[in-house]
């Protein structure tokens, strides 16, 4: 077990190495593949290097993996699921509910006694319903 009063300087010297590990990391990443490359070096370079400077700047073909793997087969398979039958049922519960609509809207006269008269009869035939069934 590591003395108590050597943590903190085991603790700074772990972090500072972090630090420096990140940063030449960066470092060799611009390197080898954004840093500008003289003529000279252009002309040396294989078709091996360049497949792989390719792959390395398309992120390592993960967005065409994605594609592929993802978004190809959910797009296939929404346009052969467009006309489902559960699509249908809640276009069928849309359109009743726009017909009850248009049917209710018909009972808005704005007549006070027409409104009265419709809260009577449902009320008597709600009190019908509780005593009698």
């Amino acid at each position: 077990m590591l003395p108590t009063d050597l943590l903190p300087e085991i603790e700074l010297a772990v972090e500072i190495t972090a630090a420096v590990a990140a940063i030449l990391g960066v470092y060799l990443a611009y390197l080898l593949s954004l840093r500008p490359s003289t003529p000279l070096e252009a002309s040396s370079i294989t078709r091996p290097v360049l497949v792989v400077q390719r792959f390395w700047h398309v992120g390592w073909g993960f967005d065409w993996l994605y594609d592929k793997l993802l978004v190809q087969p959910f797009l296939w398979f929404s346009c052969i699921n467009r006309n489902d039958f559960i699509d249908h049922f809640y276009q069928g519960v849309t359109r009743l509910a726009q017909y009850c609509y248009q049917g209710l809207s018909q009972t808005q006269t704005g007549g006070i006694r027409w409104y009265v008269g419709g809260v009577t009869i449902g009320t008597i035939i709600y009190i019908a319903m509780a005593v009698f069934l």
